[in-house]
């Protein structure tokens, strides 16, 4: 649906406006904020300064014709008379709430008590102390009501639907203070009885008796009107109004704050200029040889005969990834009014240049498009797509940005030496706002954004908007939240003018999730997969051999099969051999290390753990390794990598064989991926066992459900050898429609309910990815100086950290982030800039654990015992008693406790 100019824009609203100097005699008396070392900000300033930057904000992300396209679902009931009234008086509303947002501050006791203003005298019976935000809803409220009853064109119901409209959008006034949004209206009848000398303050003229009609049973009257008088098709559009003025207004009021407490007017709001996309096209184009080569010869690979590529080798695979992105750009073409794009393609085929050339595709055909987002499971992940972005695209600090725990505070301006603190402002500003074109973050933190009703993540809610959104490795997410994503993903594609690529070698589809979807959204780039994925170059990349699964789950026995394999396919490849070892438990995967590691050392093996226990330097450095061995010519590597699931997905290694303990058929095929990358000629074989019961893990999971319970072994089999991950998808999502429709379960349907009540907590709350929280541990040993960033050693040696000699002590960085923790005297933004710093330092010194858990208990007798509790992270003083550097957690001195 195209909404262009289908009400008035925001800044012809706000000129039709009257300003605050106008209404409010006497308006130089009052004051918005004090500094010390200038005069009071007055009020009427702040205001103008606060809708600056919401227009400021508005154009750069071009949220008026977002905002005209989520009011268009309410003008389009039957009893609204002239929908572009109602259309353009709910602008308003949503205007307003930015304009009235901080009208409560000409309360004598905000002027005397906040401001220390002594043109006033305290009103002790106002019933809200000094508070401000209370009485700036009360007026809004007020004001807009009485417009409402005054307008001739609204019948009955509209006026019902406007009052409900009227209170929702002031709630965002009362929350704007607030770390989270909630819709609690409170309206105290005796504090309203209170508050009507302030109407008259700023002209507004309404009797008592309009009063207590308004505010009379006002939650009854709004839970019945917006039953009456809005249906299904508005329940999103509310919501995400409401959420984005919320986003809007206290986005800001932050810039506008700082613009006059830090003297710092933010003028770069991260997005994309005509001449961005242009230069990144270009560069897209010239700086790969293989990009360069595509656009040169595009209809000749186009063109090559499928039949002509059968033949394993380097240049037909190359050929088969050009044939791809060319097909991906061809029906974008063909599809310019879709928004939600299936990119399924096989592991090896190019997947993140496919993804990056049809992001620009888009941007280069939709001139409203101005960002990008890359969306991933995991921090490895990220890392490895921003260097390949960086790289591809030749990107600068200023236009991209990686989000997750590792990054510590990214800089777009360099930092003046003097020590002036202008510009560390700015680099904040632009932290906090994530104001870069180019974002990639964990698909937490998105989703976290998108239906989050904190403060933080809402300030980020509007940057959404005209963007482009790559979602990698979607079958990471919990089928149990699939229909939740797929709700959220094509109302925000519909609402907000955004287009999605969800991509992965295995994709769940879930459109085929009945859950209210918006027609005609989802569209496939790849029309027959296929005729990718079964091609022999990707198919006989990797073969599968299910023969262990018949073999007694024995960990002896198993271990004695494994290294005989290994030693077989070293003689058939000159001494060489790179195998993988994937178990469910770590606590099997040590067990396992300790059988082999001796035998496997007196073969000639290097021998590594992989786990979730493992610090991401001792990760790097044996990631390092394997790939080093890939270009060591001169004799034979024999490496063994026994590991849990977190080498899936998001770990750059290329295996020569692989083992793997049976879970999920996805996850199964997630291993694969890690061996044979490169589609060397010779098939790769992964060898599937069944060891560990794999249902304390995954028993929640339906595709565990569904391959235990209704899928046979050799079906099992055939998904993997034909990958045909469809055949699992498709019952997954015939199961989660079947529980949607049972009226007696608790599903997606009492889900989209709260959504209709606007209970945002609930909403964020019951909307997991992950179903536990996490604690970090810190393990303060000695780490190679190496692994930091010039910046982080820098930054250390300022701190009095690190002496400049092997290692960072792990010891002295704690004791650093107490310091700034404890500094009760430094500058507020340098603080928080100091400890972004701190914690991207830490993070090399942690790994993570579910916090109510077995193992939290566990690890907190070798704690200091109070971090936990202060710091929401566990500092493992005596870490030499169970921690070691090159295998994580040492299991065996927890008895009950399964790491994983």
């Amino acid at each position: 649906m195209d909404s262009s100019n289908s009400f008035r824009s925001f800044s012809e609203l706000l000129t039709a406006n009257q300003p605050l100097e106008d209404r409010l005699p006497g308006h130089k008396r009052y004051h918005a904020h004090i500094h010390p070392h200038k005069k009071p900000e007055i009020l009427a300033e702040h205001v103008i300064r606060v809708n600056k930057y919401a227009l400021c904000l508005i154009d750069a992300h071009r949220l008026d014709l977002v905002v005209d396209r989520l009011i268009m679902p309410l003008t389009q009931h039957a009893y609204v008379t002239d929908a572009e009234v109602v259309g353009n008086f709910i602008k308003r509303l949503f205007l307003n709430t930015i304009v009235f947002h901080d009208y409560g501050k000409i309360n004598e006791n905000f002027q005397i008590e906040r401001m220390g203003n002594p043109q006033f005298r305290s009103n002790h019976h106002n019933g809200i102390g000094s508070q401000h935000s209370m009485l700036s809803a009360f007026l809004y409220v007020v004001e807009h009501l009485h417009e409402v009853n005054s307008t001739s064109h609204f019948n009955g119901e509209t006026q019902a639907a406007m009052y409900a409209l009227t209170f929702w959008f002031s709630n965002t006034i009362l929350k704007h203070h607030a770390s989270y949004i909630e819709n609690d209206l409170k309206y105290d009848p005796d504090i309203i009885k209170r508050l009507m000398p302030y109407l008259q303050a700023i002209g507004i003229a309404v009797d008592k008796a309009f009063l207590q009609a308004a505010f009379d049973n006002f939650e009854r009257k709004i839970k019945e009107y917006s039953d009456i008088c809005f249906s299904e098709n508005s329940h999103f559009p509310i919501y995400a109004l409401l959420k984005l003025n919320f986003s809007l207004l206290t986005g800001a009021d932050y810039y506008a704050t700082s613009a006059f407490m830090m003297d710092i007017e933010a003028e770069d709001f991260g997005v994309l200029s005509h001449e961005d996309t242009t230069s990144f096209s270009q560069k897209f184009r010239s700086t790969k040889e293989y990009n360069r080569l595509f656009f040169e010869r595009r209809k000749y690979f186009s063109e090559y005969p499928d039949d002509r590529l059968h033949a394993c080798n380097q240049e037909n695979l190359n050929i088969l990834r050009q044939k791809l992105l060319g097909e991906v750009l061809d029906t974008i073409n063909k599809n310019l009014d879709r928004n939600i794009f299936y990119l399924e393609a096989p592991t090896g085929s190019g997947k993140t240049n496919i993804s990056l050339a049809a992001a620009l595709r888009f941007l280069e055909i939709h001139p409203k498009l101005n960002k990008i987002f890359y969306v991933f499971p995991f921090t490895t992940l990220i890392t490895q797509t921003a260097k390949t972005i960086r790289d591809t695209l030749d990107l600068t600090a200023a236009k991209m940005v990686q989000l997750h725990s590792r990054t510590g505070f990214h800089s777009k301006r360099e930092e003046a030496e003097d020590g002036h603190y202008g510009v560390q402002r700015l680099n904040y500003i632009d932290n906090l706002f994530i104001n870069y074109p180019v974002t990639l973050l964990t698909h937490v933190k998105f989703f976290d954004i998108l239906k989050g009703n904190g403060k933080d993540t809402t300030y980020l809610f509007h940057r959404f908007a005209n963007s482009v959104v790559i979602i990698d490795e979607l079958q990471s997410y919990p089928p149990r939240e699939w229909d939740k994503v797929a709700y959220f993903v094509t109302h925000a594609a519909h609402y907000f003018n955004i287009k999605f690529i969800l991509m992965s070698a295995t994709l769940p589809k879930i459109d085929d999730l009945k859950v209210g979807n918006l027609p005609h959204e989802f569209c496939a780039l790849i029309k027959n997969k296929n005729r990718y994925f079964h091609n022999p170059n990707f198919r006989n990349r990797v073969q599968f051999d299910f023969s262990l699964m018949a073999v007694k789950p024995d960990l002896e026995a198993l271990a004695e099969i494994i290294m005989q394999r290994c030693e077989k396919y070293a003689e058939n490849h000159h001494g060489t051999v790179k195998a993988i070892i994937e178990f469910i438990y770590k606590r099997t995967a040590t067990e396992f290390y300790k059988i082999v590691v001796y035998e496997a050392r007196a073969a000639g093996y290097e021998v590594f753990v992989l786990s979730g226990t493992i610090l991401e330097p001792r990760r790097k450095e044996i990631i390092e390794f394997i790939k080093s061995a890939d270009q060591n010519d001169g004799g034979s590597q024999k490496i063994l990598l026994i590991s849990t699931q977190v080498v899936e997905a998001g770990v750059d290694i290329d295996m020569d064989i692989g083992f793997k303990d049976s879970s999920l058929i996805d996850s199964d095929e997630q291993l694969a991926g890690r061996v044979n990358r490169n589609a060397r000629p010779k098939p790769a074989t992964v060898y599937i066992f069944k060891l560990d019961k794999a249902y304390q893990i995954y028993g929640g999971d339906l595709r565990y459900r569904i391959t235990r319970d209704l899928i046979p072994q050799p079906e099992y089999e055939q998904i993997l050898l034909n990958k045909a991950f469809d055949f699992l998808y498709s019952r997954v999502c015939e199961q989660i429609n079947r529980e949607n429709e049972d009226e007696f379960l608790v599903n997606f349907n009492e889900y989209k309910n709260k959504i209709r009540r606007l209970e945002f907590s609930k909403i964020d709350w019951e909307f997991k990815l992950i179903d536990q929280r996490n604690v970090s541990i810190y393990v303060p040993l000695p780490i190679p100086a190496e692994y930091f960033s010039e910046q982080d050693l820098t930054f250390l040696r300022a701190l009095g950290a690190y002496d400049g000699k092997g290692n960072v002590e792990g010891k002295q960085v704690w004791q650093s982030y107490l310091n700034i923790v404890h500094n009760r005297n430094e500058d507020f933004i340098k603080q928080r800039i100091e400890l972004k710093k701190i914690y991207g330092i830490m993070s090399q010194f942690m790994f993570s654990i579910y916090a109510h858990s077995n193992q939290l208990n566990e690890l907190l007798r070798f704690s200091d015992g109070e971090s936990h509790k202060n710091y929401e992270m566990l500092y493992l003083e005596e870490w030499q008693k169970v921690y070691d550097y090159h295998s994580g957690i040492r299991d065996e001195e927890f008895n009950n406790t399964i790491f994983f």
